[in-house]
């Protein structure tokens, strides 16, 4: 079964319909009251795209830099206000990626966004094959982006 899609034990078949009208007996996991259409409370919540969001994103912000700063912050600040506004701007930059992707998908093949996406990631890897992690980047900044020597700044005064 694709997400989404619900198997047919969830659904109510027309014969039990009939014989809940006729006072019979219910098959398993069907209840009185409840048409084929209803859905339970705990439905809305405990779907498979829900789950599946939340262990995503769970295993993938588990340990990253984001929570190492988080724990920092928190070990001088008020717990509360950072779970609090961290929870809030996780949340607004999940909503940010749904809703821009959501558009982006509307405009853009998936195929095209993961061909572009997958070309990007080959470049930076390729990249990071060449890269010397002992090379002084300073060095690499033009002349206009480094830090004169009397302080005044990283950008030429005008």
């Amino acid at each position: 079964l694709s997400p989404g899609k619900k198997s047919d034990d969830n659904n109510a078949s027309k014969d039990d319909d009939d014989v809940a009208e006729k006072g019979g007996k219910l098959s398993p996991g069907k209840k009185k009251g409840t048409s084929k259409n209803e859905k339970q409370w705990w439905e809305f919540f405990v779907s498979a795209i829900f789950v599946q969001a939340f262990t995503l994103t769970f295993l993938a912000e588990w340990g990253d830099r984001s929570q190492i700063a988080t724990i920092a912050m928190a070990a001088d600040y008020d717990p509360y206000g950072i779970i609090i506004g961290g929870s809030l701007g996780h949340g607004l930059a999940t909503s940010t990626a749904c809703i821009g992707g959501r558009i982006l998908a509307q405009k853009i093949s998936e195929k095209k966004i993961a061909m572009v996406g997958g070309g990007i990631f080959l470049i930076f890897g390729i990249l990071a094959v060449f890269d010397d992690p002992s090379a002084d980047y300073a060095k690499a900044l033009p002349k206009w982006m480094k830090t004169s020597s009397s302080g005044s700044g990283a950008l030429p005064s005008a």
